[in-house]
């Protein structure tokens, strides 16, 4: 099942809602031929607060509560800075 391209939505509980595209999302076979791992991958060239904030939510709030169900399977996040 190829997922496409979703929009995401962030709570920023410190301002206002926003909608994130990733800019990757890899298929990652795992081991687990039933379930692969979905990376959201994201690519920062320079690193604002803006972006230290959205990992943290995505580590913290997103990637939890999307794994709490398994029907949109397993998802991790990662942030690349030096590329």
């Amino acid at each position: 099942m190829f997922l496409g391209v979703r929009k995401i939505e962030m709570a920023d509980f410190f301002k206002k809602s926003q909608t994130d595209i990733p800019d990757f999302i890899v298929r990652i076979e795992d081991g687990n031929l039933e379930d692969p791992l979905n990376l959201n991958v994201e690519i920062k060239g320079f690193r604002s607060e803006d972006a230290k904030q959205k990992k943290e939510t995505m580590e913290v709030c997103m990637i939890l509560d999307i794994n709490k169900f398994d029907e949109f399977g397993r998802w991790a996040f990662a942030e690349f800075t030096d590329v």
